[in-house]
């Protein structure tokens, strides 16, 4: 076997290899974290006084669970959001980001096509809390709720 066909081939084997932990890892990290509670919250009067004031979410948010970290960059109308486990990092979702919004507002996010994204949706629903991001993850046929905080 030549040089270039060895290393073709090695190429494509760390590739579909770091693809399949990528995927176990996240599976992992849905399946073993625990379910958020369906929202059963009743808006009060204080949440419609806090829908009123802008928040501008521009930054770095997080999460981890079960070593897998979910760091977000909320940047130029734009989020991304990568999945961490040691030394392996993969874009989890890149698209549209309404940077001004009410807490308790719903934003959609079209995905950015021109690079690679690890979840093949076309879009996502963001929700906006008192000081977070949340969205829904699926693996498996099981949904769990990401909870991102302001770093």
């Amino acid at each position: 076997m030549s040089f270039t066909k060895l290393i073709k081939s090695n190429v494509w084997v760390v590739g579909v290899t770091g693809i399949a932990l990528l995927g176990l890892l996240f599976a992992t990290w849905v399946i073993l974290s625990p379910v958020a509670a369906p929202n059963t919250h009743v808006e009060s009067t204080t949440s419609v006084m806090h829908a009123s004031i802008l928040s501008n979410l521009d930054g770095e948010w997080t999460t981890a669970s079960n070593g897998v970290v979910i760091d977000a960059t909320v940047q130029n109308n734009t989020i991304t959001i990568q999945l961490k486990y040691n030394d392996t990092t993969v874009t989890y979702w890149k698209g549209t980001f309404i940077s001004d919004a009410h807490p308790g507002q719903q934003i959609a996010s079209i995905k950015d096509t021109t690079q690679a994204i690890f979840n093949a949706s076309a879009s996502k629903i963001f929700t906006i809390g008192d000081g977070t991001i949340s969205y829904d993850m699926s693996a498996m046929g099981v949904t769990k709720t990401a909870v991102l905080s302001r770093v």
